[in-house]
């Protein structure tokens, strides 16, 4: 079964032994600008969620506009954690379909018609998903301070640290894809 969602990045995992400072004094500005973009994203979620629970579909603007900024979020979240070589954009593609232009490929299709209660649910039944989400972040950050001086000594990421941090942001995606029912597939725990 084709998923709704799809997060795909292959990781750098060898690199110039600059890049961790490039790569966190280059991305500040892009992190401050992914931080200035989280009230509208709320606000999108909103618009969202009112308009499912008024007619059983996302409204398609908003839709595509929050798609359009968890795709620039991710961007950045994965330039910063040192797992790609190439700056993100300083692009909000308003779009379903990612356009392609960067190593990271996120793609949601059209939101579905949703049962109206699924705003009142959605939040509730991913709980748990969210609490173990923060232990993941908590260990991925620790693999990006260990990447980072691994990148800084030697130029390459430690074996399959790299594929721990993009596996952490990709089921971030797909967390929060489910919390915003931008997605109806509830990620589950053994999925990467």
């Amino acid at each position: 079964m084709p998923r709704d969602l799809r997060f795909e990045l292959r990781p750098d995992e060898r690199m110039e032994r600059w890049r961790p400072l490039a790569h966190w004094m280059l991305g500040l500005p892009l992190a401050l600008v992914a931080l200035l973009a989280v009230p509208i994203a709320a606000a999108l979620v909103v618009v969202g969620a009112v308009g499912v629970l008024a007619t059983g579909r996302w409204p398609d603007a908003p839709a595509r506009g929050l798609i359009g900024i968890r795709r620039f979020q991710y961007r950045v979240a994965t330039y910063l954690a040192l797992v790609r070589r190439q700056r993100p954009a300083l692009a909000f593609v308003a779009a379903y379909e990612d356009p392609g232009d960067d190593p990271l490929r996120f793609d949601v299709r059209r939101p579905m018609p949703l049962h109206r209660w699924v705003p009142l649910v959605n939040w509730l039944l991913a709980l748990p998903k969210l609490v173990m989400l923060a232990v993941l972040w908590i260990g991925a950050i620790f693999a990006v301070v260990v990447g980072a001086v691994s990148i800084a000594l030697v130029g390459r990421w430690p074996h399959g640290l790299a594929d721990f941090v993009v596996d952490v942001v990709r089921w971030q995606a797909r967390v929060v894809g489910y919390v915003e029912f931008l997605t109806t597939d509830a990620p589950r725990f053994s999925e990467g």
